[in-house]
């Protein structure tokens, strides 16, 4: 059995702040012939080359590579830049397409829907440039935005962020203040996703410290529905964003 000892530097990423530079450290790593079994069968993990990748150990605890366990679970992997996140589907990957990029087929509500052309923060700091910003006048609890996709049951996966921005400067969309801080505007929002009629995402209650991912079964959706209700000011538009708004479709 062989049992090789070696430094590697690995990148250990701040969490509270995702957009804080990554910290450089030298661990010590033990390769030591360890292996994998899933009901009594070997796992044998290979890259996207087909080369073997053995796990290993630090610190007493085994390390597996993600995407070649992934791959072999039948699953897919996804890694966010954005958020810094890693996603993992129920299919392989084939194609991967902004839901900006789709012409809507319908809008309703006080105001509009805007892609986002330019950048918009987050109550934590973290700026996108990719999405749709909704805008209404006044109180939601009397009329809601509401926007549809057709997607033709032709995606698998929905994957986003919602919150209600700090800041914005976008093409497009004209307010008083267009890019000036704008925590004086919304408050409180509702967002429900429907996939064909059926509820697939409710946040309720969204407030200005919060920051929600979600990743959605979209298998077979003919059309996409977002609901949003904003509750604020009643004289400056109520701003509600959906950020890197993917949609991926999958190998079964």
């Amino acid at each position: 059995m062989k049992k090789i000892m070696g430094l590697i530097t690995v990148i250990v990423l701040q969490t509270a702040i995702l957009s804080a530079a990554p910290i450089y450290t030298s661990l010590d790593v033990v390769y030591n012939d360890v292996k994998l079994s899933m009901d009594g069968e070997s796992l044998i993990l290979k890259d996207a080359y087909g080369s073997v990748i053995e796990p290993f150990i630090i610190d007493g605890m085994s390390y597996v590579p993600v995407e070649a366990l992934m791959k072999e679970l039948g699953k897919g992997i996804l890694w966010e830049e954005q958020t810094r996140t890693i996603h993992i589907v129920d299919n392989q990957i084939e194609s991967v397409k902004k839901l900006s990029d789709i012409p809507k087929s319908s809008f309703s509500g006080r105001e509009a829907v805007y892609p986002i052309i330019g950048q918009i923060t987050d109550p934590v700091g973290v700026e996108y440039t990719d999405g749709i910003i909704f805008t209404g006048d006044g109180d939601g609890k009397t009329i809601a935005d509401i926007v549809t996709y057709p997607l033709n049951g032709e995606y698998s996966q929905l994957s986003g962020t919602a919150f209600l921005p700090t800041a914005l400067a976008i093409v497009g969309y004209v307010n008083k203040n267009p890019n000036s801080q704008i925590s004086g505007y919304t408050n409180l929002a509702d967002i429900k996703i429907y996939g064909d009629g059926r509820l697939l995402k409710d946040i309720p209650s969204l407030t200005r410290a919060d920051v929600v991912n979600f990743d959605l079964d979209i298998t077979g959706v003919k059309e996409l529905k977002i609901e949003i209700r904003a509750y604020g000011s009643t004289v400056f538009s109520n701003i509600v964003a959906l950020t890197n708004l993917s949609l991926y479709s999958s190998s079964h």
